[in-house]
């Protein structure tokens, strides 16, 4: 089943997650076309597909729902709503199912290779260790960012992680065109570009969509509170001239905050916990000051 959008086609639904295909990506199908690979560009499909379909089987696994699955050139990104912001260990489980699949292929066609050689063993193994390998870079929003930022987001928090990670690909992306245009042939490099434009579209997509779902996880902190009855606490200290934008840039993942509100000279001016901040931007705006959240409280 096919059906389109502005700028994606939906080409299959597979246990009601829907896959689908970028218009963009038929510009390597149709250079791939052009150059004689369709076998290899067929092949380079199905393998994506299931580095995919790995993600997705370990995520069942943790509870984890993955509604929409959006194919590249180096992969693809699986989104779900109910992973960003959470368990980070739960993001890195299953941001390795993928390269961890294309690895194993990798080892049985070796295997098959020393058994019986020809060019369909050799394929496999180069474009498994390809999707492999490429996929593990920390790059966003490649499986190797994603780890990388749900290792940093323990530290930094998710949104502050989410954008030093895309300011990062953003630069190496730029950095990795101008020096394929310098130091590879016209072929390598028209690939490297194309696949660079790939993950500067796919990460700015990503980055929009980790700041849409890490504020609707935020407001049901309330309703998940209630039902786990416990959870770790992380104190934040801050000046009172602070605004709620700031104080949600330093959240961490998997915890319950709770403010202490000081003003200049160091005395505390009282606390906030993490509902009480969300209820308040509600009632006034992500960029009111803490102080003005107190006095209401």
């Amino acid at each position: 089943m096919i059906t389109t959008g502005l700028n994606i086609m939906y080409i299959l639904k597979l246990n009601n997650i829907r896959v689908k295909l970028n218009y963009i990506m038929l510009i390597p199908i149709i250079i791939y076309f052009y150059f004689g690979y369709f076998i290899e560009i067929v092949l380079m499909f199905i393998l994506i597909l299931f580095h995919e379909l790995a993600h997705i089987f370990v995520a069942s696994k943790y509870g984890v729902k993955i509604g929409e699955v959006e194919l590249f050139v180096f992969g693809g990104v699986a989104k779900s709503e109910s992973l960003i912001g959470h368990d980070p260990n739960t993001e890195i489980i299953i941001s390795i199912a993928g390269p961890l699949f294309n690895f194993c292929l990798m080892l049985l066609f070796m295997i098959i290779e020393k058994i019986t050689s020809s060019y369909l063993t050799y394929y496999m193994i180069k474009a498994n260790s390809f999707i492999c390998f490429f996929n593990l870079l920390p790059l966003f929003p490649l499986d190797g960012g994603k780890i990388l930022r749900a290792f940093l987001s323990n530290f930094f928090g998710v949104k502050n992680s989410t954008r030093y990670l895309t300011r990062l690909t953003y630069i190496l992306c730029v950095f990795i065109i101008i020096i394929s245009i310098y130091c590879l042939t016209l072929r390598q490099s028209i690939y490297i570009i194309i696949l660079s434009i790939f993950i500067l579209i796919a990460a700015n997509k990503e980055s929009k969509m980790a700041a849409f779902i890490f504020m609707k996880n935020i407001t049901g902190k309330k309703w998940e509170l209630r039902q786990r009855k416990i959870m770790k606490t992380h104190l934040l200290v801050c000046l009172k001239t602070v605004t709620a934008e700031e104080i949600f840039n330093c959240f961490l993942p998997n915890k319950y905050h709770v403010l202490i509100v000081i003003d200049n000279k160091g005395k505390c001016l009282g606390t906030i916990s993490e509902c009480d901040l969300i209820e308040g931007v509600i009632d006034q705006g992500l960029y009111t000051e803490v102080e003005k959240l107190l006095n209401n409280n």
